[in-house]
């Protein structure tokens, strides 16, 4: 077993990628490592972003990127049941409980009875709602612009159809097949 030793100091978050590129081979011969940079570059890069979009845009506003993401898709779909909002957002059933609470007590959600179903509830947007999701994603918008102003448009149209790729996979697939618990 080795001990634990910090990485060369000239790698950072994002060259890190490279460093495990390099390293890798050497712990697991026969890895797949391009594969693996892969899917480190869209991990990191997501979380990046993410994390820009949520301290930029949604803390300062009191909400997280997950409160945004179930307000997005309520506005995108008009009223879901707690079920079906689960599925479209990715988030999980108890999630769902813990996020829409909160937003239920600003006014920017009511619940209601199902029409189809008695013992499931409804969450539609208020007018307080309709109003900050549209702030909110004015203010998405822009900064979405310019991260993806990093690239010429025929590069973003490329990046599109590769990320539809991969989520029409069969890992992806697999993966939806097990939603979040």
């Amino acid at each position: 077993m080795t001990s634990p030793k910090d990485p060369p100091a000239a790698v950072d978050y994002w060259t890190f990628v490279d460093h495990a590129a390099t390293t890798l081979p050497k712990l697991h011969p026969g890895a797949d490592v391009t594969a693996n940079q892969v899917l480190l570059a869209l991990n990191r890069t997501s979380a990046l972003v993410t994390r820009h979009l949520e301290s930029t845009v949604h803390r300062p506003h009191g909400n997280s990127w997950a409160t945004y993401r179930i307000l997005f898709v309520i506005w995108m779909h008009g009223p879901l049941t707690t079920n079906h909002l689960a599925h479209l957002s990715g988030t999980t059933k108890a999630g769902i409980s813990n996020l829409t609470g909160p937003l239920v007590e600003r006014g920017f959600l009511e619940k209601r009875p199902s029409p189809h179903d008695g013992r499931s509830r409804v969450l539609a947007l208020t007018d307080a709602g309709h109003t900050h999701i549209s702030e909110m994603f004015a203010e998405q918008n822009r900064a979405e612009s310019r991260w993806s102003a990093t690239l010429t448009p025929i590069e973003r149209d490329l990046l599109l159809a590769l990320l539809q790729k991969l989520n029409a996979s069969e890992p992806a697939h697999e993966a939806r097949s097990d939603p979040p618990h």
